[in-house]
């Protein structure tokens, strides 16, 4: 890259050559310069250049090292030139700054949260002025609205605090009155819905149907009448199956597991040609979502409201959605674990089932209220 002034319609303006393949690419700055102000145009020329080797460098991290055209880079020096004091910029500016030290997986993780706080402005202008104690509760709320795990809402604090650390060492934010020392989020569970037997008896009769979903119920209905985790699910294979029953040693634990299969989950089987690694964890998960919001008009329990309480850095946040955005693929596994243990099935049956290796972390399923089967012959079917 090399940058130079030119002099057009008597007015000076910065421009860059971008040089991809051997090919120039000019990207006009817009930036407007006196020519006699020598000082000036250093630090322009300087600014604007780190601006788009930034640019550069943020899409090749991203797409496997790949140049981004000339429109992308237009679009985004024209985005960070007009919205200098814009929090989603400014986000942009310390994350190319941050990644030239990360990992590139470290470097996805900083840009997902980067995406969220984009997300949260659109909903929420925020004023970066008012970066204050009112916000991080107002974002917390936000963030927890969207059910993530534990683990993934911890890290979003961890590396907004970060951020606002930045903004201040860089005069963004004049004052501040947060003591970030004791800034924390406290751990919590994800919370996640089991499905009742009729749940089940209905995507039953939904698979008897053409629909669209089909892929998606089928991983699904399988890992509620099997309990493998997703882990599992897409390892499976034929030579997994003897005397219709899945033995295999799972991934996580390696721990054997032997689990008897209904005639609904052979089908799954025999229609999927042994093969049920149809959709990535994240896509099947919000296919699951889809499909039950698809269906909470017959079967309306999907849509139920659902008002959960939790208590972040010592703040009480209260959220509420539909029932049907707190199923995912790990609810299956636990739909098959607590229906078994509200028939009372003996819990070394179903530690041999989940390949579970301490009883004590089945306690999180006892106590569920459901209104099951009692018939211990039929489960599921």
């Amino acid at each position: 890259m090399k940058n130079t002034l030119k002099q057009i319609n008597f007015r000076e303006k910065v421009y860059f050559y971008y040089f991809n393949d051997k090919k120039t690419i000019r990207i006009n700055s817009g930036v407007k310069s006196s020519e006699s102000d020598l000082e000036r145009n250093k630090i322009l020329i300087k600014n604007i250049e780190n601006k788009i080797n930034n640019i550069i460098y943020k899409y090749q991290i991203e797409n496997n090292n790949k140049y981004p055209d000339t429109t992308y880079i237009k679009q985004k020096l024209n985005f960070i030139t007009n919205n200098e004091d814009d929090i989603n910029s400014l986000y942009e500016l310390f994350y190319t700054e941050k990644i030239k030290k990360l990992k590139p997986s470290s470097s996805i993780q900083w840009s997902w949260v980067g995406d969220k706080l984009e997300k949260y402005n659109e909903l929420n202008k925020v004023d970066i002025n008012k970066i204050d104690e009112k916000f991080i509760k107002d974002f917390q709320t936000y963030i927890f609205s969207l059910n993530i795990s534990d683990n993934s809402h911890r890290k979003i604090f961890i590396y907004l605090k970060a951020f606002i650390l930045w903004l201040c060492k860089n005069e963004y934010i004049k004052e501040y009155t947060i003591n970030w020392l004791d800034f924390e989020i406290e751990r919590f569970e994800k919370e996640f819905e089991t499905l009742t037997i009729d749940e089940l008896r209905f995507l039953k009769e939904k698979r008897k149907t053409k629909i669209t979903y089909k892929k998606c119920l089928d991983m699904f209905l399988f890992s509620c009448y099997t309990g493998l985790r997703y882990s599992d699910l897409i390892r499976l294979n034929k030579s997994h199956i003897s005397k219709g029953q899945i033995i295999m040693n799972t991934l996580k634990t390696n721990k054997k597991v032997i689990i008897s299969l209904n005639e609904t989950a052979k089908d799954i089987l025999i229609e999927n040609e042994y093969n049920l690694y149809l959709y990535n964890n994240s896509m099947l998960d919000v296919q699951i979502k889809e499909m039950l919001k698809s269906y909470s008009d017959e079967q309306t329990t999907f849509k139920e409201n659902i008002i959960l309480t939790k208590k972040i850095n010592k703040i009480d946040v209260a959220y509420n959605d539909f029932r049907y955005n707190f199923i995912s693929i790990h609810s299956a596994r636990r739909t098959f674990i607590t229906i078994l243990i509200d028939n009372n099935v003996s819990l070394n049956k179903i530690m041999l089932a989940s390949g579970h290796t301490n009883l004590s972390i089945l306690n999180k399923y006892l106590n569920r209220k459901h209104n099951t089967e009692t018939n211990l012959a039929n489960y599921f079917n």
